[in-house]
């Protein structure tokens, strides 16, 4: 089995990042896919979403710092779904770590942990939206990223400026490539929504999938720990997720 490895990533909130993860992965997983959902973030957001508390000495963190094996740290979310949790202060710590690695070899820390694991058709990884060690990380992981780009106009330039700085990162990571963007917030009642839809197919052409329109069955959901597809299966947030889920698997 060749596992892919997807980061869902910018360097801006708001852009829907965990929702993402959350609802693409669980679509993946009811498609009889493997799929494993990585928290890379220190607001442990994936976790949360998920009602996770995981069990003290088995997050993230510990694999990371090679304390604990991946395999024993492994949660299931759903069927055919699983999850890597963490928590604020242990990956806190974990990132400090990396951070003082005398070796050279910190941004590849998550890379090598992640290759030890087998059985999974795809690990999606939720990143920070910043440029720190855990994110860089991230992207020397993976094969492929997934830009969540809300449609408002300041999220534009974080875009754009994003794309741009996986190119430096390509240099440390030949594999790594945008491979989608996923509008995100589309308000169908707002010309402004729609314009910034139109240049971000403008620019980036073919990269740009259908998509997900403003909901609040979307928010409802993961206050319920519930993907869209359990919590409104008819909505338009299923209806939107079920479509990316589809590129996806193209």
């Amino acid at each position: 089995m060749t596992t892919r490895y997807i980061a869902v990533a910018i360097t801006k909130g708001g852009t829907g990042k965990t929702t993402t993860v959350c609802n693409l992965g669980h679509g993946l997983a009811r498609r009889g896919r493997r799929v494993l959902l990585v928290d890379c973030d220190t607001q442990a957001h994936v976790s949360t979403y998920w009602n996770i508390t995981p069990k003290r000495g088995h997050t993230l963190a510990e694999v990371l710092t090679g304390t604990r094996p991946a395999t024993r740290c492994i949660v299931s979310v759903r069927p055919d779904l699983d999850m890597l949790a963490s928590d604020r202060a242990s990956l806190a710590g974990a990132k400090l770590a990396m951070a003082q690695d005398p070796t050279g070899q910190r941004a590849y820390w998550l890379r090598d942990r992640l290759a030890e694991i087998g059985g999974y058709d795809d690990i999606l990884l939720d990143t920070a939206p910043s440029w720190d060690v855990l994110s860089m990380a991230a992207l020397l992981a993976c094969d492929d990223v997934l830009i969540p780009i809300s449609t408002e106009y300041l999220t534009l330039a974080s875009a754009a400026d994003y794309v741009k700085a996986i190119d430096d990162v390509k240099q440390h990571n030949a594999r790594l490539r945008v491979r989608w963007i996923l509008p995100t917030f589309l308000d169908g009642r707002s010309r402004r929504s729609g314009d910034v839809l139109a240049v971000l197919r403008k620019t980036f052409g073919a990269l740009v999938v259908d998509p997900v329109r403003v909901n609040t069955d979307l928010s409802t959901a993961a206050s319920y720990h519930q993907s869209i597809f359990e919590y409104a299966p008819t909505s338009r947030g299923a209806e939107d997720y079920g479509a990316l889920v589809e590129r996806v698997t193209q």
